[in-house]
């Protein structure tokens, strides 16, 4: 919503804001989103690997959205994982090795702490 500005005042800060308390609750979709938002530096400074970690998330999200998913929601899961797995492949030839582990890093500790450690 604040997003794009629909139904209310386009705000990326507060966009961030409520894609954060989503992929904290493990959607999907606000994961990617967020990975988006820090890779373009809207409402937060410019970071890939903010972007590498929450993209790195979301893969893992998608992993087990799939395995859990009713039948008739496995090809909208499927297609989100398959834009996951296409911005991975557009960034990781950016990164530098260190910046990928530091990603990696970024991604454990959030997940580890239950996503309230993630920046």
């Amino acid at each position: 919503m604040y997003y794009l500005g629909s139904g209310v005042p386009e705000n990326d800060a507060e966009a961030v804001k409520w894609y954060r308390k989503a992929a904290g609750n493990g959607y999907l979709s606000a994961q990617y989103n967020l990975a988006l938002m820090y890779y373009d530096g809207d409402g937060v400074p410019e970071s890939s690997v903010h972007a590498y970690a929450w993209l790195s998330l979301a893969k893992t999200q998608g992993q087990a959205d799939a395995a859990s998913a009713p039948d008739i929601m496995k090809p909208q899961i499927a297609e989100q994982q398959t834009r996951v797995a296409d911005s991975l492949n557009i960034l990781k030839p950016l990164l530098t090795k260190q910046q990928i582990a530091e990603a990696q890093a970024l991604a454990s500790q959030c997940y580890e702490s239950d996503y309230k450690d993630c920046d």
